[in-house]
């Protein structure tokens, strides 16, 4: 236990602006959020896509629910890519097929952010949402890198949509976070209602993260998806509780936030996933104890 706190303190330490915080905090925030709303019972098999899916600094999947479907889809195959797309502005689903479509750092990157925008809307269902976080005043990253954007452009948007023939789109919340000391830049978050009126009660996101970074960490980390599943150390309990480390369930919730964990220090330190070298260790049914530390180590 000893070395994950030790991992967890590093984790603080560490310049944090190649681990996306706000993307990971608003992004699972909306899937928390979509969890009261559409599957309190954790029982139904929501459609969710992600464009611009490419796991470069954590991808919004890790905090999907795993009993979703989730597709990712992005202009070039990588990590986090189900599909290829052969146009960055057409995605290849008929009309209505997601409950819920995501943008996180990609449209920024699209020289026509608006024509993907309304392809996005077209494949959302009549109930569904539409997610966008995108840099507000981010430094020149990522090739090609075209625009950046205020709440503004939320209503700006909308008005494309109707523009678009998508009149009954509606703007639901606009709002660039607060600055935060252990992340470079500022994000927009956008998100959007396909249709208004066959919502009984609009979903809505937090609009600021905690001043405390180590709260903030403890939260995307109790929502990444290995709080979500039983790993191959075959314990078998009820759902995790979500609250911070130190865990009060010790063997389960230390096997959930290792996992966690080493996906973050593998995305703050710029290494290839972990997933690997944990399944290695894992064989001969050695325990998260031992397994953690050593890949920690390694």
């Amino acid at each position: 236990l000893l070395q994950l706190l030790q991992l967890l303190q590093l984790l603080q330490l560490q310049d944090v602006s190649a681990f996306h915080v706000s993307a990971a905090y608003f992004g699972s925030e909306f899937f928390e959020r979509l969890v009261w709303h559409r599957d309190p019972g954790l029982n139904k098999t929501l459609q969710v896509l992600e464009v611009g899916s490419q796991n470069v600094n954590g991808g919004l999947r890790d905090y999907s629910k795993t009993h979703w479907n989730f597709t990712g889809v992005d202009i070039a195959d990588a990590d986090g890519v189900d599909i290829v797309l052969d146009d960055p502005y057409v995605l290849p689903f008929s009309d209505g097929t997601f409950d819920c479509v995501l943008s996180s750092s990609q449209m920024e990157h699209s020289p026509f952010f608006w024509l993907i925008f309304t392809e996005m809307l077209r494949v959302v269902k009549e109930d569904g949402y539409l997610l966008v976080i995108a840099p507000s005043n981010i430094m020149y990253h990522f090739q090609p890198d075209h625009w950046r954007f205020l709440p503004d452009a939320g209503r700006a948007l909308e008005a494309w949509a109707h523009r678009s023939g998508l009149t009954k789109v509606r703007l639901l919340q606009a709002f660039v976070h607060q600055p935060i000391k252990w992340q470079s830049h500022t994000d927009n978050v956008m998100l959007y209602a396909r249709n208004l009126e066959v919502l009984k009660e609009p979903l809505r996101i937090t609009e600021r993260m905690s001043a405390v970074e180590d709260k903030v960490m403890s939260i995307i980390r109790s929502r990444h998806f290995c709080w979500q599943k039983i790993h191959q150390d075959r314990i078998r309990v009820g759902r995790p509780a979500r609250v911070a480390l130190p865990p009060t369930n010790a063997l389960f919730s230390y096997a959930h936030a290792c996992c966690a964990s080493v996906e973050m220090r593998s995305m703050l330190m710029g290494l290839p996933r972990l997933e690997q070298e944990l399944n290695m260790c894992w064989i001969g049914g050695r325990s998260y104890e031992v397994c953690c530390p050593e890949v920690v180590r390694g």
